[in-house]
């Protein structure tokens, strides 16, 4: 009777060991180690680097630069106006045409005549004297031909010289040109010592 308590009482002691060391056992869940919750499970992509916010280009129009402004040449005159061109002014006085100037100065051919202009040239305004000589004048015609003057011109013919500031000087100048012609406009372009002078052109046919 004893010995077979003993039996019983062994195999209960054996069971409650086991049942301990099973509840030991499952009763906590495995711990990850430090290094195991550091690294990213493969085939995890990495996270990309957000790029910085790029300035949207300036709206804003930059001021336009500043342009010298053009220098405006004398308008286009007509016979008997007066027009001044840095202290020199010129005014046609009248226009006409000659088959030839003098006895022994006719047209280079039957196809070609003279044609006459008388001027008034003043120095209105600059101190240095103005030169003034019929070879300052030009004259063109419709079709952009240039002719330059004549060797002479009919009495009174315009001679070369100086104008002291206020002085003013009045005779003719002839140029040789088709029979044929229209159109002209004569210019004029003296050689001053100071710049600033600007051609005045004068349209014949006005």
């Amino acid at each position: 009777m004893k010995k077979g308590c003993l039996i019983a009482l062994a195999v209960v002691g054996g069971l409650v060991v086991i049942i301990v060391i099973a509840l030991a056992l499952g009763g906590k869940a495995p711990q990850k180690s430090a290094s195991e919750t550091a690294i990213a499970p493969a085939g995890t992509p990495s996270p990309k680097a957000t790029a910085a916010p790029t300035e949207a280009p300036s709206t804003e129009t930059p001021p336009p630069k500043a342009t010298a402004a053009p220098t405006e040449a004398p308008s286009m005159a007509g016979i008997g106006d007066r027009v001044e061109s840095a202290g020199i002014a010129l005014t046609v006085v009248s226009v006409t045409k000659a088959d030839q100037i003098s006895t022994f100065l006719k047209p280079s051919s039957p196809e070609k005549e003279y044609l006459v202009i008388e001027v008034i040239i003043e120095n209105t305004s600059r101190d240095q004297p103005a030169p003034y000589n019929p070879l300052y004048f030009k004259v063109k015609d419709a079709d952009a031909y240039e002719y330059n003057t004549a060797i002479l011109a009919p009495d009174p013919a315009l001679q070369s010289g100086e104008l002291a500031k206020g002085a003013k000087v009045r005779g003719k100048v002839a140029f040789e040109v088709p029979k044929t012609a229209t159109g002209f406009v004569v210019s004029y372009q003296p050689l001053v010592i100071l710049g600033g002078y600007e051609t005045i052109y004068v349209d014949l046919s006005q």
